[in-house]
This record gives structure tokens, sequence and C-alpha cells, in this order.
């Protein structure tokens, strides 16, 4: 339906945004890492990937859920003694 207006986006990113930097993982609660990364301009979340690692190999990555808060993204879920990249 035309109602006279133009379609506008809602993305304000002009260009890709750049690619997050680990700053920090610490350890949280039995079971959980949390991460810190660099802020990137115009992010509104950071979706956080890991997967198991064993020495060369790696397992399927996982979702780690998402946080809005670049200072203390946690991903819970992990078992205790285990690698993950």
């Amino acid at each position: 339906m035309d109602g006279g207006y133009q379609e506008t986006s809602t993305n304000h990113a002009q260009n890709p945004l750049a690619q997050p930097v680990i700053q920090d993982l610490i350890n949280g609660n039995s079971g959980e890492l949390v991460a810190r990364v660099k802020t990137v301009a115009n992010a509104r979340a950071y979706e956080a990937r890991y997967a198991t690692s064993t020495g060369s190999t790696l397992g399927p990555w996982q979702n780690g859920g998402i946080g809005t808060n670049s200072r203390a993204i946690s991903v819970a879920g992990l078992t205790p003694g285990t690698t993950y990249t």
C-alpha cells in the first residue's frame, strides 16, 4: 500500500562493523566464562560463539548467546576442565 512515504532503512551503519577484539576472559561461576571485548562503534550487541578444542581439532561451533554490554558477555553451560576456542 502506498501512503506517499518512502521506505527507510533502520540500519544506521554505513559500512560493515569492525571485528570485536577480546580483551580479557574471566572465570565466572562454575561452567561460565565472561568475555570483555573492545567496544565496536555502532554495535548494538555482541554474539558469543565457542567450540571445544582438542589439540588442533575443533568441535562444532556453538552459540554462546548475545550480550549488549561489551564489558561483560557471559557464556554459561561450559564444562569445567574442557578447552574451548
